[in-house]
């Protein structure tokens, strides 16, 4: 109990955060995922693919958490799996795969 809330808390510092200096920052990463080219993505891959097609960076990209979050209570997006990233700082650590509906 008390780890889904400090999860939620996190979540919520972190959007926060990235709509202090930019406030639609998580309806505009919200849209960059309906826009999203693939079927099958990890965070890293949209995340990395809306920052090169024009959305800001927020200070962290933690905010990434709300908004596939609020993508999948939209049905947007359903979980599909894990597999390992290819961000080499996090070690091919296993992370979520989500497909688009």
């Amino acid at each position: 109990m008390q780890g889904e809330i400090l999860k939620d808390f996190g979540m919520n510092a972190a959007i926060q955060n990235a709509c202090s200096d930019e406030p639609d920052w998580k309806e505009q990463a919200i849209a960059f995922v309906a826009k999203y080219p693939k079927t099958r993505f990890q965070t890293e891959d949209i995340r990395n693919w809306a920052y090169t097609n024009g959305l800001v960076r927020p200070p962290s990209d933690r905010a990434w958490g709300s908004v596939i979050v609020e993508a999948k209570k939209q049905n947007m997006i359903v979980f599909d799996g894990y597999e390992k990233v290819s961000n080499p700082k996090a070690h091919r650590t296993p992370a979520c795969v989500w497909r688009k509906m």
